[in-house]
């Protein structure tokens, strides 16, 4: 596999604007660099800017302050070089599967015999080949979620961002889910950022967590994630992170509360 880019934050700060007319900090001072290959969990409650800095990322939103980078390409608009899953999957209803997997292929202008060839290679990859010619309402939750995936793989992203994809997902096919990620993962081992807030999710998958801090969002910590690949859920090295991180997120919150006001 060829060597491919980091994603950098360089002081990013976010504010948006209210009905009021008072500008909301959503983010503050975020530096943070993601390494090629390198899989970075943002980890932390409802409203702490993870999903911002990811849409920034992906150059849906754009920094008050501050840059994010890919290399050394400064992200001004959406296909500079990452990809985004999202939790609703996004897939057309009128395309089959396979035709979802090569509608960005498509936009870059692939021609249809190797843009069919490389949809069907990545469905294969997340174990849906035979449902190429399924339309999306056909299959299950967690089934649209993995074409979703293989939809963003076939356009061999230099950096894959995922916005909480298996939220919507019931438990026991979203460790399924977590599980096929993480051997897609060690098989190409492209650089993701993915954003939760399940603290054993971001465990089992992250070589890095990041943790954020409640409205603004601020780095509070960042935790290596140490132990070898496959991670037993139930093992005593994950359940003392869990309570590490856990510990980490409580003071943070609290600590922010009182140190901002918005």
């Amino acid at each position: 596999m060829s060597a491919r880019p980091g994603i950098r934050f360089d002081s990013v700060t976010k504010l948006f604007g209210t009905s009021s007319g008072q500008a909301h900090r959503a983010v503050h001072d975020v530096t943070l660099s993601v390494a090629d290959g390198e899989f970075v969990c943002l980890v932390g409650p409802s409203g702490c800017g993870k999903s911002t800095l990811l849409a920034i990322a992906g150059g849906f939103e754009q920094p008050t302050s501050g840059r994010v980078l890919i290399g050394e390409t400064e992200i001004t608009d959406p296909g500079t070089g990452a990809v985004t899953v999202f939790q609703d999957y996004g897939l057309f209803p009128w395309r089959t599967v396979r035709d979802n997997v090569e509608y960005g292929l498509q936009v870059r202008g692939v021609p249809p015999a190797e843009r069919r060839a490389r949809a069907l290679a990545e469905l294969d990859a997340v174990g849906l080949g035979a449902f190429a010619e399924w339309h999306p309402h056909e299959l299950s939750g967690g089934m649209r979620q993995r074409v979703s995936i293989a939809r963003a793989l076939a356009v061999d992203p230099a950096v894959l961002l995922m916005d909480e994809p298996f939220g919507a997902v019931d438990a026991i096919n979203r460790a399924r889910m977590q599980e096929e990620l993480e051997r897609l993962w060690c098989e190409h081992e492209r650089t993701v950022l993915f954003v939760t807030h399940d603290v054993d999710e971001a465990i089992y998958l992250a070589d890095r967590i990041v943790l954020m801090t409640p409205g603004p969002g601020r780095i509070a910590e960042q935790i290596d994630v140490t132990f070898s690949r496959p991670r037993v859920r139930g093992s005593g090295e994950f359940f003392a992170l869990r309570s590490r991180i856990l510990e980490t997120l409580h003071l943070a919150g609290t600590e922010s509360r009182t140190e901002f006001e918005i």
